[in-house]
């Protein structure tokens, strides 16, 4: 195994545990930290911090549960509303980061390759446009993260095709490339916004038929990223991310714990994932809890309540370059992770994600025992600066010497990193991964889309797929 040291960003030299992975030069990550460790103890009693809160998270809910009651009964979820599309929510019942967006990328070029027209809306969280106007606005492979937030670019960017997980067989790079990724700060406004050249069903017998005429490409899938908990935005399908690792945690509600919603929640979505090996999913025992209730979808869509497992895996390493153009910005060539790896002695692993300690233990296998591993977390979402690695560069104390000393990122990292990478002395690679999910976890969209297809064209004369 390889020395591996853990610090915290940006400013200090202490060794600390997993679950203080979070920079401390500010007040609010400072407390994330202090919950991280209540929150997901080692022993599973309640400490005495989190009993404490217990009367402020049964108050939250409360909140919550009346919010959902009352915006689920006047919305009722019925997909014969006039919204002419499947709409799609991946997201968690945990704080912090999960997987959902890997899922959410992957749905994508499934869902096409099978000729099925695809949307993506995100909050866009940290959107400097968003703050300014917001307005929904679509995203581009080669926009700035500031500007569209690091999530709804990465999206875009795997797309394109700057991911470096295979794009599935039957689909080209030009038809992902055209899937439209939008951000709105109101989730409603930017479903709208994506559906806006759907022509109302309720107007036409044949909507495939009108398209065609019409020459317009309606969009079949939307799929959100994140919005579990936003109520207000209409759906017909809920899939759950959890955290294979960090599970529920001590199973208590904010602020006592990392629930936003209850467990039991688990047993009215469509389906579960979890984000690790089937081992975990049997340490978990899901399948008792997404068997406890029925769905309240129509029918045709209580499906087997058995969760899947999803495995997100590193698979390789690309170089970051400064992009002059968008162009540039997609000329990536991915490389052996191991190969990059062979021959550095300091491997510094850098991330500004909601579970940092995902991508640590991801990239710890390829690390050489002969090589040095420092891990460093930022808050989630950390606007990456230039002088964030020229700080660790000296604190560190590393060489810039060929193949001495090298920084990893995720590539949600790397989207804010790209622009200053060449002015590193140390080389910067984004480490890429690759998501495993059994063809079955497709099954409540399928099912749902067939369900849209006789909503739209009750004559069977055309099909939404192509």
């Amino acid at each position: 195994m390889p020395r591996k040291t853990v610090i915290n960003a940006p400013h200090a030299s202490k060794a600390v545990t997993p679950q203080e992975h979070i920079a401390t030069h500010s007040w609010s990550a400072r407390l994330e930290s202090i919950l991280l460790q209540h929150w997901y103890p080692i022993t599973p009693q309640l400490t005495g911090l989190m009993r404490l809160l217990l009367p402020l998270s049964l108050l939250f809910g409360q909140v919550t549960h009346r919010r959902r009651r009352r915006l689920r009964t006047l919305l009722n979820f019925d997909p014969s509303r006039s919204i002419n599309a499947l709409v799609v929510v991946v997201g968690n019942i945990t704080t912090g980061g999960t997987g959902k967006t890997p899922l959410l990328i992957h749905l994508a070029m499934q869902l096409r390759a099978k000729g099925l027209r695809v949307a993506v809306l995100s909050k866009g969280y940290g959107s400097q446009h968003l703050r300014d106007e917001g307005k929904p606005r679509r995203v581009t492979a080669g926009d700035d993260p500031g500007e569209v937030g690091d999530e709804p670019l990465l999206i875009a960017r795997a797309l394109a095709g700057n991911g470096l997980g295979d794009a599935p067989a039957g689909v080209t790079p030009s038809e992902l490339a055209a899937i439209p990724v939008v951000v709105s700060k109101n989730r409603c406004e930017g479903l709208d916004f994506l559906l806006a050249g759907n022509p109302p069903v309720k107007e036409n017998p044949s909507l495939n038929q009108k398209l065609a005429n019409n020459g317009v490409n309606a969009i079949d899938v939307v799929l959100c990223d994140d919005g579990l908990q936003h109520y207000q935005l209409p759906r017909d399908i809920e899939y759950v991310v959890v955290d294979g690792k960090r599970g529920f945690g001590n199973e208590c509600l904010l602020p006592a714990g990392p629930l936003r919603e209850p467990v039991s929640r688990l047993a009215s979505v469509h389906q579960v994932v979890v984000n690790g090996s089937s081992e975990d999913l049997l340490a978990l025992n899901l399948n008792v809890r997404c068997d406890s209730a029925n769905l309240t979808q129509k029918d045709s869509l209580r499906l087997s309540r058995a969760p899947a497992t999803m495995q997100v895996l590193p698979v390789g390493a690309t170089r970051l370059v400064p992009a002059s153009s968008a162009l540039a910005a997609l000329d990536v060539t991915g490389v052996d992770l191991t190969q990059v790896l062979s021959t550095v002695k300091q491997v510094v692993a850098v991330t500004g994600t909601g579970n940092p300690q995902r991508f640590f233990s991801g990239i710890e296998p390829f690390i050489s025992s002969n090589s040095s591993l420092h891990t460093i977390a930022f808050p989630d979402h950390h606007p990456f600066t230039l002088e964030d690695f020229l700080d660790l560069v000296k604190q560190l104390n590393l060489s810039a010497e060929t193949a001495q000393s090298v920084f990893l990122v995720t590539e949600k990292d790397a989207v804010k990193c790209r622009a200053f990478a060449a002015e590193l002395p140390i080389a910067i690679y984004s480490v890429g991964i690759q998501v495993h999910l059994p063809e079955s976890a497709l099954a409540p969209i399928l099912l749902g889309i067939d369900q849209l297809q006789q909503w739209r064209d009750p004559m069977g004369s055309s099909s939404a797929v192509n």
